[in-house]
C-alpha cells in the first residue's frame, strides 16, 4: 500500500521510501542553506520542505491513496521550471500519490489529463491555461493555478474521483511518477525506489560526487525526468543549492545558462549537447564557467569537436552518460570511467548491469573488458532467445540524453557516439569556425580511442533505477530475471565503455543492408554549408532510401549537386541520401533529442509520400502524435516474431565505424533547394 510520507522517518536520506523524504532530510540537516535559487531570490531547505507541507492537503482532499492493488491517483503538473513546480512535486510525493509532469507551453494538457485518468491538473498562474483546460476535460479532474506563493488556488471545479481512477497495477511497488505521458508510446510507470535509487548513483559517482558546498544549474527542466534525477535530487542528497537559469528575456539558453553560472558561482553543470555547442559562440565562455568543477551532458549526443573544444577551453573534459526514462535516466557514466573520452558513455552506474545481445559466439556480454576484447562473457544466450524473453521491451532511449544521459542520461536517449570516423573528413570540413589547431589535436587523439569492439547489438539492461512497466497496466516492464532490452544499439570498446549507434527502431534498411541514420548526419553536417541535418528512410525500390533534411548557415544556400558531391567521398552509394529538403529548423524534444519520427512525416508530406506504419520495437498508443505509431498494445503483442526478427538483424557486427551527432529542433515549408 502507499504510505504517506511521515516527518520522522527522513532523518537522513539514506534510507528514503519516498521522495520527498530527501528534501526533508536535507530540511533537518541545515534548514537554512539555499535550496532554489534564481531571478525570484531565494529559497531556503527548510522554506521548501515547509511550502511543500502546505501543497499535500490540496491532494490528499477527496484523493484515496492505493488500496495495494491500484496506485494512487495521478496529479497532472504543468509547471515550469522553479519553486512552484518543486513544491508541487514533492507536495505529490508525500501526499502519497502519483506525479505527471509535463511541458506547460504544450498545447494538450487537458488531453495528458483524460489518458492517465487524472484528479487533479495544476497549472502555472503567470500563464493561467486552468480554464481553457476546465472546459475540455470530460472526466471531472480539478484544475487549479499554483500561485508564486507557493500556495493553490483551485478554479472550483469538482473532483469526480471515482470516475477517473484507474486499474493499473504498480507492481508491489509505491508508485511516484509516469515519465512521457505526453509523449508517444505509453507513459513510464516510475517507483520511488528507481528514482531514489538513480540520485544515489549520480551523487556519488567517481571522484567528484557531489557535496553540500556545490551549487547545481537546473538547465535540464525538472518536469522531465533527466532534470529531477541529475539535477534536483543528487542535490538534495547532498544539501546542495539549485540554481535555475532566468529563462525570461531575449537571452538564449545558452546565454542564461552561463549568467546564472557567473552570478551564482555554479560548480555543477548538467546539460544537453546544444548548451554546450552555444556556449563556443560567447566570447568568454571559458572565463564563466571558472568556478565550474563538473560537466556533464546527455539526452543526445554530444558532438566530438564541441567535447574537444570545451576541453581546450576549460582543462575540463565534459562527462556524458546513458540514461532512459525507463531506468529513471541512470544507466551507465563516464564518472564510472578513469577518464572522459569522446563517444564512450562510460561504465555502469552501481546496482546497474549492461549487456549487449549479440549473434557472436560470446553471446550476451556484460560491461568488463574481457582480455584482449570488447567485454567479458557473462552467459551463453542469443539474441533470439533475449528477444523472445522480452519482445515489446523497448524505448526513446538514447541519447538521452542522456537518454536521456546526463550524469545519468534520460527519456529517450542515446548518450553519445561513435567517433572513430572523425579523420575520414579533411580538417577544413569538421571545423567550425574559431577552433584551432589544439582542437584537431584533440580529435585526432579521440579517434584513437574509440575503435569499435567485437560485437554490435541492442542493449540490455538490469538494476535497482528499472521502472515496473508501462502504464496502464505495468505491460513490458523488465522480464523474470530483471532484465530490459532497450531498444538502443551499442557496443563496448577494449576498456569494456559503453558506446551507442543509434536507435533500432530509427535504423534504415537499404537493399537488405542497415544504415544508421548518425553516420549520414555527421557527414552531412561537415558539409562547410550545413549547419544541421536529419537522416531518415523513405519507401524506395530497395526497401528504404536514405533522406536528409538540412539546415543551411546563415547566409548560405547549398546545393543538392554540391551535397552529395561532398557525402559521396564520406560514405558509400548506399547510406548517402537520393534526396535532400532544406528547413530552418530541425524538431527536438524538450531535452534536446532529433525528433526524426516528425522529420520522416513531414519530408513525406512534402513529397506527397504516404508511409506505411513500421513494426515498433517498443509500445505505441499515441497516433496522433507520430505517423505510423498506431500500433495498440494487442497489435504490439502479434508482432513479437518481426521484432524478434529486426533485434537479431540489428545485432550484427557493422560493417563499419558508424558516427553521429544530435541535432537541433523544426520544419518549415521550404521544399526544395
Amino acid at each position: 500500500m502507499t504510505r504517506f510520507a511521515d516527518p520522522a522517518d527522513a532523518a537522513d536520506g539514506a534510507n528514503s521510501a519516498n521522495c520527498a523524504d530527501l528534501v526533508r532530510a536535507a530540511a533537518q540537516r541545515t534548514p537554512d542553506s539555499a535550496a532554489l535559487i534564481g531571478a525570484w531570490g531565494t529559497r531556503s531547505w527548510a522554506e521548501l520542505d515547509a511550502a511543500i507541507d502546505a501543497g499535500v492537503p490540496v491532494f490528499r482532499t477527496g484523493a484515496p491513496a492505493s488500496d495495494g492493488d491500484h496506485p494512487a491517483d495521478r496529479v497532472v503538473l504543468a509547471l515550469p521550471t522553479g519553486p512552484e513546480l518543486a513544491a508541487a512535486l514533492f507536495a505529490v510525493f508525500r501526499a502519497g500519490l502519483v506525479a505527471v509532469p509535463v511541458d506547460p507551453l504544450r498545447t494538450d494538457i487537458a488531453w495528458v489529463a483524460q489518458r492517465v485518468g487524472a484528479t487533479h491538473v495544476v497549472t502555472d498562474a503567470v500563464v493561467d491555461t486552468s480554464a481553457q483546460i476546465t472546459a475540455q476535460i470530460t472526466t471531472g479532474a480539478q484544475v487549479a493555478a499554483w500561485w508564486a506563493g507557493d500556495t493553490p488556488a483551485g478554479t472550483g471545479v469538482t473532483a469526480a474521483h471515482d470516475a477517473v481512477r484507474g486499474g493499473a497495477q504498480s507492481g508491489g511497488e509505491d508508485l511516484a511518477l509516469l515519465a512521457r505521458a505526453a509523449r508517444q508510446g505509453p507513459p513510464v510507470m516510475l517507483p520511488h525506489r528507481a528514482l531514489i535509487a538513480a540520485a544515489h548513483a549520480i551523487s556519488g559517482a567517481g571522484p567528484v560526487a557531489m557535496g553540500p558546498a556545490d551549487r547545481v544549474l537546473q538547465a535540464l527542466p525538472l518536469f522531465h525526468v533527466v532534470g529531477l534525477v541529475t539535477a534536483f535530487l543528487p542535490a538534495a542528497l547532498a544539501g546542495a543549492a539549485v540554481v535555475v537559469p532566468d529563462a525570461n528575456g531575449s537571452a538564449t539558453p545558452a546565454e542564461a545558462a552561463l549568467a546564472a553560472v557567473r552570478t551564482h558561482r555554479v560548480s555543477v553543470l548538467p546539460a544537453e549537447p546544444t548548451l554546450y555547442r552555444q556556449l563556443d559562440r560567447i566570447d568568454g565562455f571559458e572565463r564563466a564557467l571558472a568556478t565550474v568543477r563538473l560537466m556533464t551532458s546527455g539526452s543526445s549526443p554530444l558532438d566530438p569537436v564541441d567535447f574537444a573544444t570545451i576541453r581546450t577551453a576549460t582543462g575540463q573534459a565534459v562527462r556524458e552518460g546513458y540514461g532512459i526514462s525507463e531506468a529513471a535516466s541512470a544507466v551507465t557514466s563516464t564518472l564510472m570511467s578513469p577518464s572522459a573520452k569522446a563517444g564512450s558513455v562510460g561504465r555502469a552506474y552501481p546496482g546497474v548491469e549492461v549487456r549487449i545481445l549479440g549473434d557472436s559466439p560470446w553471446g550476451v556480454m556484460d560491461s568488463a573488458p574481457r582480455p584482449g576484447a570488447g567485454a567479458t562473457v557473462a552467459a551463453a544466450a542469443t539474441a533470439e532467445a533475449a528477444a523472445e524473453a522480452t519482445p515489446e521491451a523497448g524505448t526513446e532511449a538514447g541519447s538521452g540524453t542522456a537518454a536521456a544521459a546526463t550524469l545519468g542520461g534520460d527519456e529517450n536517449a542515446p548518450g553519445a557516439v561513435i567517433p572513430a570516423a572523425i579523420s575520414a573528413a579533411p580538417a577544413t570540413s569538421e571545423t567550425r569556425e574559431g577552433r584551432g589547431a589544439a582542437v584537431l589535436d584533440e580529435l585526432t587523439d579521440l579517434a584513437e580511442l574509440s575503435a569499435p569492439g567485437e560485437d554490435v547489438g541492442p542493449i540490455a539492461i538490469r538494476g535497482d533505477t528499472l521502472f515496473t512497466g508501462y502504464w496502464p497496466d505495468g505491460r513490458s516492464g523488465p522480464d523474470a530475471d530483471g532484465w530490459f532490452v532497450t531498444g538502443d544499439i551499442g557496443y563496448f570498446d577494449d576498456a569494456g565503455e559503453l558506446h551507442l549507434v543509434d536507435r533500432a527502431e530509427e535504423a534504415i534498411t537499404v537493399a537488405g543492408f542497415t544504415v544508421y541514420p548518425r553516420e549520414v548526419e555527421d557527414a552531412l553536417a561537415r558539409h562547410p554549408l550545413v549547419a544541421d541535418a536529419a537522416a531518415v528512410g523513405m519507401p524506395g525500390r530497395a526497401g528504404e532510401t536514405v533522406v536528409a533534411a538540412l539546415v543551411a548557415k546563415a547566409g548560405t544556400r547549398p546545393t543538392p549537386g554540391d551535397v552529395g558531391e561532398f557525402v559521396a567521398t564520406l560514405l558509400p552509394p548506399f547510406k548517402r541520401p537520393t534526396d535532400y529538403r532544406l528547413v530552418d529548423v530541425l524538431p527536438r524534444t524538450e531535452v534536446g533529442r532529433l525528433d526524426r519520427g516528425t522529420v520522416r512525416r513531414d519530408f513525406a508530406a512534402s513529397r506527397g509520400i504516404e508511409l506505411t506504419p513500421p513494426v515498433r520495437l517498443r509500445p505505441a498508443d499515441d497516433p496522433d502524435r507520430a505517423a505510423g505509431s498506431g500500433v495498440g498494445p494487442e497489435a504490439d503483442r502479434d508482432q513479437a516474431p518481426e521484432r524478434a526478427a529486426g533485434l537479431k538483424r540489428l545485432g550484427r557486427r557493422l560493417p563499419a565505424a558508424d558516427s553521429g551527432r544530435g541535432r537541433s529542433a523544426r520544419d518549415t515549408d521550404e521544399d526544395l533547394f
